[in-house]
């Protein structure tokens, strides 16, 4: 019997761990190799180009809408060998968790920001998404 088999990426385990209330978190933290969300991809940007901005919260409603910023930039990896869907996957369980009043934090991984997110320390620079 063949048994099926796929990749599931750890953004979406968190998911279901951030939402599941019998584990009662009161954050979730995600590290990728950029600061937060930016209002553009901050690996992208020419010389010439206004530089992107760290979008420092994003407040969502319990129906997952964005409501506290409109330029937005979560685009999936770039690395070849990333089946996860980089950036993008991440902001949309992000507002997942966080429409079920679950505070989020994007940081960079190995950041000072990350080790205060796993602190559960102010960050003083990444993104926070939160229910409003």
């Amino acid at each position: 019997r063949d048994i099926p088999v796929g990749i599931l990426s750890g953004d979406i385990i968190v998911n279901y761990l951030g939402i599941e209330s019998s584990i009662g978190a009161s954050s979730v933290v995600f590290l990728t190799d950029v600061d937060g969300v930016f209002t553009s991809d901050p690996k992208a940007v020419a010389d010439d180009m206004q530089q992107p901005e760290i979008i420092p919260l994003i407040e969502v409603d319990k129906n997952r809408n964005i409501i506290s910023h409109t330029s937005i930039c979560a685009s999936g990896s770039s690395h070849q060998h990333d089946v996860t869907g980089g950036l993008e996957t991440k902001l949309k369980s992000a507002i997942d968790v966080a429409a079920h009043g679950v505070e989020v934090i994007i940081a960079k991984c190995g950041s000072e920001s990350a080790k205060q997110a796993i602190n559960c320390q102010p960050i003083s620079r990444g993104s926070v998404i939160r229910l409003k």
